[in-house]
């Protein structure tokens, strides 16, 4: 059978723009809006009477194809799938995606984009009770600040305190630039060990395709390194970076007045190391310090609101696999003591043997 993607979420939670942006060309997707739309509804989340109802008569029998098995990849959207649809769901195989930026951020998107006050309503609704599914082990769902669904297995990120700052442009626009990484910095406690970047670990990251996202959110793109809008640069100090912001009301608004206020002022950056750029040590107070030594490839950078992955779970992974090998090399070495023990003890009782008469 082939992949069932179901992304559930609130209204205004980007549902449809995360599909969008993971789909493929011959991937069949299951949205409610755009059956409303192409039935004749004027606004595709306000539509009544005959049409929502065929609209939901054709979703439902959609989804009832795509889980009888289909030739290619289907994404369902779905904001509050009954019990019974997440069971069948479950019994297809099929993976959820939980795609939830915040109710403050939902209500400000429904108010942005005037849905009003029956979207707002439902919105409401699912925070106050939202739908009960478990999301699938292997999921790259988020909430709030978490990353980028797109971002690998060994994605991760690191934010940095009081590194971002804004100048104007001579067109009017804005610009705001950071300080996405920092060298030879300890980093606070994430899960266990301590962390700091070895100068120069961006010397051969690949950075040709890199996004500067707002909380490293996928609906809030700010900018990127293949349109010229953001810059990046590896000095003594770090990794640095400006984004030339899109002059809209919602960036203005969420991003750039917070900055100001001082209400922002972390960056971060999104990042694969690749197997064997890093390494493990212990302080002078017996704590273990993991030293990035070189970073792979880097996805993001990102004026963020909190830090991302307090606990940082690839490190952790790491951590794990080199505390797992002190241990093996301690077992050894006990091991190889432990049998030339033995052999003296032998070599002794052998000894003792053949001076004994008799």
């Amino acid at each position: 059978m082939s992949k069932i993607t179901v992304i559930i979420g609130p209204p205004c939670g980007g549902k449809s723009t995360l599909v969008r942006s993971n789909r493929e060309s011959d991937d069949v997707i299951v949205d409610y809006d755009s059956i409303a739309m192409a039935l004749g509804a004027s606004i595709s989340h306000n539509s009544t009477g005959s049409i929502r109802d065929v609209a939901l008569g054709m979703r439902y029998r959609a989804i009832d194809l795509i889980l009888k098995g289909i030739e290619h990849p289907a994404w369902v959207i779905h904001t509050r799938p009954s019990p019974d649809l997440i069971a069948r769901y479950h019994q297809a195989g099929a993976h959820f995606e939980l795609c939830d930026p915040g109710k403050d951020v939902c209500l400000q998107r429904a108010t942005d984009d005037e849905r009003g006050g029956e979207v707002e309503s439902v919105i409401n609704d699912w925070y106050d009770n939202p739908p009960n599914f478990e999301v699938s082990e292997e999921s790259n769902y988020y909430r709030g600040t978490r990353m980028n669904v797109n971002g690998p297995e060994n994605y991760e990120a690191r934010t940095m305190q009081g590194t971002v700052e804004i100048r104007k442009r001579d067109d009017g626009g804005s610009t705001i630039r950071g300080l996405a990484a920092v060298f030879n910095s300890l980093s606070e406690n994430l899960g266990g060990f301590r962390e700091q970047i070895k100068p120069g670990a961006f010397d051969k990251t690949n950075m040709k395709d890199v996004r500067g996202l707002f909380n490293h959110d996928t609906n809030f793109v700010l900018g990127r390194t293949l349109s010229k809008t953001v810059r990046l640069k590896q000095t003594k100090v770090g990794l640095e970076y400006e984004i030339d912001l899109p002059d809209t009301q919602t960036i203005r608004d969420l991003v750039l007045a917070p900055i100001k206020r001082g209400d922002i002022d972390q960056s971060s950056f999104g990042f694969i190391i690749g197997p064997g750029n890093d390494s493990w040590d212990e302080d002078s107070e017996g704590r273990l310090v993991r030293t990035i030594n070189a970073i792979d490839e880097l996805f993001d950078v990102s004026p963020v609101t909190f830090p991302a992955y307090a606990e940082a779970t690839v490190g952790v992974r790491s951590r794990d696999l080199f505390i797992a090998e002190q241990i093996g090399i301690a077992e050894a070495a006990q091991a190889e003591i432990d049998e030339r023990k033995n052999r003296s003890a032998m070599i002794e009782n052998l000894e003792r043997r053949a001076v004994m008469p008799g």
